[in-house]
Order: C-alpha cells, then sequence, then structure tokens
C-alpha cells in the first residue's frame, strides 16, 4: 500500500448524474451526460425532451469501469452516490481499488448505496 501525502482540493463526483455542485470534478459516463456535449442535441432535447432533466455541460466523461484519469494520492474527496450498485462485482471491486489509489492519505470517501445493496459487489 502507498503513502499519499500532500496537499490537495481535488473533490471527485462520480457518477453524478444531474448533481453537479461547483467546485467538484462531476464525472459522469451515461448516454445523456455524452449527448449532452452536442450543442445540437441539447436544442432537440429541450424540444423533445428524450432526456428528463439538464445534463450540465461541463461533466467530465469518463467511463467509471476504466482507469481514473487521476494521478495516485491527488484527490482529497471522493463522492458517489448511487453509482456502484450499478457496477459488476469485477467493476466495482476495481472502482474502489481506484479510489484508494487516487485518494490522498486522510482523505474522505462517502459512497451511498441503497439499503438492498448490493448483490453484485461483496465488500469484504
Amino acid at each position: 500500500m502507498q503513502h499519499c501525502t500532500g496537499i490537495a482540493n481535488v473533490k471527485l463526483n462520480l457518477g453524478c448524474g444531474f448533481h453537479t455542485p461547483e467546485g467538484w470534478i462531476n464525472v459522469d459516463y451515461a448516454l445523456g451526460a455524452r449527448l449532452a456535449k452536442y450543442r445540437l442535441f441539447r436544442l432537440i432535447n429541450n424540444k423533445v425532451k428524450l432526456f428528463q432533466g439538464a445534463w450540465g455541460q461541463d461533466i467530465f466523461i469518463h467511463n467509471l469501469t476504466k482507469r481514473f484519469p487521476w494521478s495516485d494520492c491527488s484527490v482529497h474527496t471522493i463522492y458517489s452516490s448511487h453509482t456502484l450498485e450499478h457496477l459488476s462485482k469485477d467493476h466495482g471491486l476495481f472502482f474502489l481499488q481506484e479510489c484508494q489509489r487516487v485518494l490522498m492519505k486522510q482523505g474522505i470517501v462517502r459512497i451511498i448505496i441503497p439499503d438492498h445493496c448490493c448483490p453484485n459487489v461483496a465488500l469484504k
């Protein structure tokens, strides 16, 4: 296990959906978030409402089942709400390992999952 030190104020909101607070790197890979990067899609969606809600244009697009693009020990806070339960066991464990890799020493991780979760991820 690595020992991370240093000062960082990077805050990740992983699987952000429509919740994109200021001061956070809001990350999602949902189809709506990816399509919202295109002006034409935003115009069409505003008219016909293919997707309910407004995906922020500032969402950082990243597949959370792949290696995170942040350096080791570079993140102070990680928040993820109702994302982990959508991952397979292998992807869920990888996600948690990536959180640990990028988190600095004494960093904060807050992961919210439904009470009935998680049949796919064994957290032992």
